[in-house]
Order: structure tokens, then sequence, then C-alpha cells
């Protein structure tokens, strides 16, 4: 049982034959991230000299699409996942959830 949110060992566990439930309290990137990113807010994960830059913009949008991709399909090796919602529009995020990590995740409402 992973408690870490860290999905990279994910593939290596089920190599070694074991089954892989995973508690992730939020992931390393979600829509909302890449939404200031892009939208060139500047805010905590966002400075404001690559809000302030087009290239370097664009530089961590790919960056974080990049990441969000490997951390989705390692993510998909978790037999059962559960992703816990702390907020105020819960199933605003787990929507925003869902679309960066494009896998399968149940919802555990805090």
């Amino acid at each position: 049982m992973d408690t870490t949110g860290w999905a990279f060992t994910y593939p290596l566990a089920r190599l070694a034959g074991c089954k892989v439930v995973a508690y992730t309290h939020y992931p390393m990137v979600s829509a909302n991230m890449l939404q200031r990113v892009m939208l060139r807010t500047s805010t905590y994960n966002n400075q404001l000299a690559v809000a302030k830059s087009g290239i370097r913009s664009l530089i961590k949008v790919v960056y974080y699409y990049v990441v969000a991709a490997i951390y989705g399909a390692a993510g998909g090796f978790a037999n059962v996942s559960c992703i816990m919602l702390c907020c105020q529009c819960q199933l605003c995020l787990s929507c925003h959830i869902g679309a960066v990590l494009h896998m399968h995740t149940v919802a555990c409402f805090a």
C-alpha cells in the first residue's frame, strides 16, 4: 500500500507480483496547476518570471504534461487507487485529477 503518492514505483511492485493499493492526498500535477501556467498567472506554483515569459510558460506546460503522462501511466499499475479530496469543490477537483492522470480512481471525500 502506497500512501506517498509517488506512483513511479508501482510498475516495479507489479512486476514483483505485488498488488498495489494507492492512496493519494493530492497528485503531483493537477489541471488547475496547468491552467495557472497556461493563463500565465503568477502564484505559488508559477513564479513571476515564468508567468511573464511566453516561452518559459510554454516549456513549463510541456513539462507538466510530460510529468502528468508518466505519472498517470505509472499510476495505472495500481490495482486500486483512492484520491482523498479535501476541498470545497470536491467533484470539480475529482474531474481535474481524472483529466490529468488518465487513470481510474475512487474519490474518497474527507
